[in-house]
């Protein structure tokens, strides 16, 4: 006997229908992976993203029934605070990477520029070539000691740097010398030897070519980093300027650590903390003021 259409759809919408307590059962299991990661995200591994994509694959997978408990709503927003701080946590990680590249970078730059010394028995010359030629950067008289020498063969020494020929090579400049985060301009570098009368390399009307550092290469900043809006040609013979009245203006201000990053003539590179205070850093940057000293950051 034929069942009225009524009694058709009503069985089979009993045969389609969630089991009692199923959708109950799903969501309290999602509520429990999604707040498991709490205990779990120390370890660092895998579940840490498994557990949260497992929980919330069975809450799309059921939310028509499961959307009006407020334990749905509790566990979407557990999700979504961890999704934030996952974000968060990589946002860091990548500030922490570009923090280490730069203090690596900037020792390369101080280890060349002890390199040299090394080689010719005396600092560069920050303003001009050492034959008295045209006006080259430090970063170009450099170029041998970052085993760049077949780029450094291509420059015309007798040349300044924006001569027809040189400025062909400014697209060239060397990794070491690019910003990690790529924020300034191609063929610009953040990576500059302090400039001015209590400095390594004096000023351009008395630049200085030291054979040796009176308060020791220890004690001595050779290299800065400045920020990006203060970013230099590389090829170009300019550096960060001293302000004796403002010693950190023009710095690149890592934020995340609180600090500033240089590297002293020995080669090695260190955080300058934005509290150190001012006489101490320009102590730090004057290489015969008979006061060596070093920032324990």
């Amino acid at each position: 006997m034929q069942q009225p259409a009524e009694q058709q759809a009503s069985s089979q919408a009993t045969e389609n229908a969630v089991p009692e307590g199923h959708s109950n059962w799903q969501l309290s299991v999602a509520a429990i992976l999604a707040l498991s990661v709490f205990f779990l995200f120390s370890l660092i591994g895998l579940w840490v993203l498994i557990l949260p994509f497992a929980s919330l694959c069975l809450i799309c997978s059921n939310f028509k029934e499961i959307k009006g408990h407020w334990l749905t709503y509790v566990t979407l927003g557990v999700l979504l605070i961890q999704a934030i701080l996952f974000v968060m946590g990589l946002y860091l990680l990548w500030v922490a990477i570009q923090s280490s590249m730069s203090m690596s970078y900037i020792k390369r730059s101080a280890l060349a520029i002890n390199r040299y010394h090394e080689e010719t028995g005396k600092y560069p010359n920050a303003f001009r070539s050492p034959s008295g030629g045209g006006e080259l950067s430090w970063r170009v008289h450099v170029l041998p000691y970052m085993d760049e020498q077949e780029l450094y063969d291509k420059f015309h020494l007798d040349e300044p740097w924006d001569s027809e020929h040189n400025r062909t090579l400014i697209p060239l400049m060397p990794y070491l010398y690019v910003n990690p985060g790529r924020y300034a301009s191609a063929g610009k570098t953040t990576y500059c030897v302090p400039v001015g009368p209590n400095t390594l390399f004096g000023t351009r009307e008395n630049p200085r070519e030291l054979s040796t550092i009176p308060d020791g290469d220890m004690y001595t900043i050779a290299v800065v980093e400045v920020s990006d809006e203060n970013a230099v040609i590389w090829t170009r013979p300019q550096d960060w300027e001293l302000e004796p009245k403002a010693p950190f203006s023009g710095l690149k201000k890592h934020d995340s650590y609180g600090c500033y990053i240089a590297a002293f003539a020995h080669c090695d590179s260190m955080f300058i903390d934005f509290d150190t205070d001012k006489e101490k850093w320009l102590n730090m940057l004057d290489p015969s003021d008979g006061l060596p000293e070093r920032n324990e950051y």
